[in-house]
């Protein structure tokens, strides 16, 4: 391994030691680059080929997500907390969701994620080493494509199935539930991070509430507005949780399309997707569950699936959520009624919002050509450079902005 721009020497040192100690002897090992440029912004992704010295015909394959060494980029993203809770979802929060699932000897368990092999935390070479899903069989999907009706179910029900984990574990081992989620207070946009990353959020804001005609559309053009000038208070509202509910869970937090893989099995429908894997835990987070559906809708849906089948995809969460939790506990209860996840959604989606404007923003927007990589990763520049791509964006953002509100959501 020589690529010190995709991994350092001291993770290489690390990753070679996690290899040791996994009896996996060396004989070559290849690294590339995991994504494709701007695909992820707060890390590095290298694809790592080992191939075994004892069995030449076998080979390992990883991933490894580093930090970010630029300083000032580190700073501005705040890194070492986002590794940090990363690090713990993959050696904590899951690990007790897997225990707990296998103690119950739970059918079909919630297993829609990397198995995890290590961390190294060292300040500038913080890293996670897991399993490389694409080599399994896995796909990223297009992100500047909207997802069809099968995939978003499938994602939607996986999501009912990972926080119906938090209300059972909550119900079966309290103790144990309530450290988890000690440790996963938002504590990133409600934090100092938000310092730095306030004024992208505001240039994007300005943008999406240009796509609104002020006279056609006056009240909510308002109402954006608002949001604009309040968008610290709202955050904090609905993001920071003194005080857990008993209908909080630990969510996924970053539920983008380029978070989620899909794998497809079905011989006889190739394009039908079986299984997910969700990827990027930094912004997981104890709060509502409309906090993760909201921003995966609104993200992966067009404005004709979403008025066709908003309601049904609503229903599909709960019904997965609600029957999942019935397996975990034996309990008929319902642990989310339905009107309460309808009320969480008209009061907490305006995160969504916000973050569907932002992804948006990342997934559609090309830097033009003479824009090189560091260009655009500048502390302001990474979501406020002009694209070649603002024609589809302004579309889809002033869709989604009508569609909030056509659904009674709140603004603030």
């Amino acid at each position: 391994m020589v690529d010190e721009a995709l991994v350092s020497n001291k993770i290489q040192e690390y990753f070679s030691r996690l290899l040791a100690q996994s009896g996996i002897k060396i004989c070559a090992i290849t690294i590339s680059k995991g994504v494709e440029k701007g695909k992820n912004i707060v890390g590095t992704i290298a694809k790592v080929e080992v191939q075994d010295s004892e069995n030449e015909n076998k080979f390992y394959y990883f991933i490894i997500k580093s930090a970010p060494r630029d300083l000032k980029f580190r700073k501005f993203i705040q890194s070492s907390i986002l590794f940090e809770r990363e690090m713990y979802l993959y050696t904590k929060v899951l690990p007790e969701f897997d225990k707990f699932q296998q103690e119950i000897n739970v059918t079909n368990p919630f297993q829609s994620y990397a198995k995890y092999f290590g961390a190294t935390v060292e300040e500038l070479d913080e890293a996670i080493v897991m399993q490389d899903m694409v080599a399994d069989g896995y796909k990223l999907l297009n992100s500047e494509k909207s997802l069809d009706y099968e995939h978003i179910v499938l994602v939607l029900k996986e999501y009912g199935k990972f926080h119906a984990l938090s209300y059972a574990l909550r119900e079966r081992k309290p103790q144990v539930f309530s450290e988890l989620i000690s440790n996963t207070v938002e504590d990133y946009f409600t934090g100092q991070a938000w310092n730095t990353l306030k004024l992208p959020i505001q240039m994007t804001l300005q943008k999406a509430i240009k796509t609104i005609n002020s006279i056609e559309h006056e009240v909510l053009h308002k109402k954006m507005a608002s949001f604009l000038n309040k968008v610290t208070e709202t955050l904090k509202k609905v993001l920071k949780v003194e005080t857990p509910t008993k209908y909080d869970v630990i969510g996924h937090g970053d539920c983008w399309i380029n978070n989620i893989l899909f794998k497809y099995e079905n011989i006889e429908n190739p394009n039908f997707p079986t299984k997910i894997c969700f990827i990027d835990w930094q912004f997981s987070r104890v709060g509502s569950p409309a906090l993760d559906i909201s921003y995966f809708l609104f993200t992966s849906t067009d404005t004709i699936l979403r008025k066709k089948h908003y309601d049904n995809f609503i229903r599909e969460y709960h019904n997965s959520l609600c029957s999942f939790y019935s397996k975990l506990t034996d309990k008929s209860e319902i642990c989310l009624p339905y009107k309460v996840l309808q009320e969480h959604l008209r009061k907490f989606s305006i995160y969504g919002l916000l973050m569907s404007i932002q992804a948006l923003y990342l997934m559609l927007n090309k830097p033009k050509e003479e824009e090189s990589e560091s260009d655009v990763t500048k502390v302001v520049d990474i979501l406020a450079y002009e694209s070649t791509n603002m024609h589809e964006y302004n579309i889809r953002i002033k869709d989604m902005i009508l569609d909030f509100d056509q659904l009674g959501y709140n603004f603030e």
